[in-house]
């Protein structure tokens, strides 16, 4: 959907989204199966909706935006969910122009698993951290969280 269709169906289906609050009432971030956006209206009331996940699809940054040990660890580990945002995916909220991101590239082995434990993985919980501008721009190399 370009950006008219996807403000339309924000506005006509508003109970297939879930929204949150970042900044007031106008900086928020709106989820919708697995894609999320930073949602912006200005005083004008200009309004657009800028893609942070797209279809699990990380669309803010590239792996030049991440940090060096963050990328070397994703392609040894699971290098197909390099920019993916198939598990945890939070934005915080802004301060000072900054919103905190946490992002879990891959869960524990527990993640897997029953409450016996069975289906358990040897996988290690890969997560990074970052922060992101008003823009939905990194601000700053997104890091391996420990």
């Amino acid at each position: 959907m370009n950006q008219d269709e996807l403000l339309r169906h924000f506005d006509t289906h508003p109970k297939e989204y879930d929204t949150r609050q970042l900044m007031g009432r106008d900086v928020l971030i709106v989820t919708r199966d697995k894609s999320q956006w930073l949602y912006h209206a200005d005083k004008e009331g200009k309004r657009r909706m800028i893609p942070l996940v797209e279809d699990g699809q990380v669309m803010f940054l590239t792996e030049n935006d991440i940090e060096e040990r963050a990328v070397r660890l994703i392609k040894k580990e699971c290098p197909g969910l390099m920019l993916k945002a198939r598990f945890r995916f939070w934005v915080f909220p802004f301060k000072d122009g900054r919103a905190a991101v946490e992002w879990t590239v891959q869960p524990d082995g527990c993640y897997y698993g029953d409450s016996d434990g069975f289906g358990m993985t040897d996988d290690v919980e890969i997560s990074l951290h970052g922060y992101i501008d008003t823009e939905g721009r990194p601000a700053g190399k997104f890091v391996l969280r420990d």
